[in-house]
């Protein structure tokens, strides 16, 4: 497949506006439900990792730097690199924030032990001050098993007694194999979006993402992001 984009454009038209005639033509075309389905289900999934990400700390001062760049509004960021071990890029041990925590399977795993979701808002100063969660983080062994479904997971729990309890993961809730329910895809939207919007915006922009193929979503998805510029 092959593709050529014309460097000539008409006078007055901008690259957004001939985006936007793309996105409408696409739209009024008929797709299979589950197709509609899954296409909303990805928008929502990145615009609420997007929201999130933008108050990270590491993200702050790239926002700074871009912007006094003065650029123009439709310049973009495009980083890029080798895929990294799951091991090396999840693998910090002895987490002391909650960004570290996001990268750290062990307290992932603590987390999930002691009955909190892992969703987004429950890394924050509180859990990592949680001591039941904190006391299992140094006991969990991380083992990269060769072969293994990059989608699979495998828990052993060893318990003082000489029990072993034993827990498979053939396929992570987010695969497309096993996609989120949309109950799921909401908890973890409004854990990474309220902190930023609040819960009023969150429910709008959620719920506009769910119905972007209906006449005037996009403009209103635009909207609601105007304050993150």
């Amino acid at each position: 497949m092959s593709a050529k984009v014309s460097g000539q454009e008409s006078a007055g038209t901008t690259r957004g506006q001939r985006l936007a005639a793309y996105v409408s033509g696409t739209l009024n075309r008929k797709f299979p439900p589950e197709v509609l389905d899954a296409a909303k289900r990805a928008l929502v999934d990145y615009l609420g990792v997007a929201v999130g990400a933008s108050e990270d700390a590491p993200v702050r001062p790239v926002r700074r730097a871009v912007q006094g760049w003065k650029a123009a509004g439709n310049a973009r960021i495009f980083l890029g690199g080798r895929t990294t071990p799951a091991l090396v890029t999840a693998g910090k041990l002895d987490p002391r924030t909650p960004l570290e925590g996001k990268f750290s399977v062990p307290f992932c795993i603590a987390l999930g032990l002691r009955g909190y979701r892992a969703a987004a808002s429950d890394f924050n100063d509180a859990t990592m001050r949680d001591a039941s969660v904190m006391e299992v983080v140094p006991i969990v062994a991380l083992e990269a098993v060769h072969g293994q479904a990059p989608h699979a997971a495998h828990l052993d729990v060893f318990l003082d007694g000489g029990e072993r309890l034993h827990a498979d993961t053939d396929i992570v809730i987010g695969h497309p194999d096993n996609p989120m329910s949309w109950e799921d895809l909401r908890t973890k939207f409004d854990g990474l979006v309220e902190p930023i919007l609040g819960p009023q915006k969150t429910a709008m922009l959620c719920e506009t993402a769910r119905r972007f193929d209906q006449p005037g979503s996009l403009r209103k998805i635009t909207d609601l992001l105007e304050s993150l510029r």
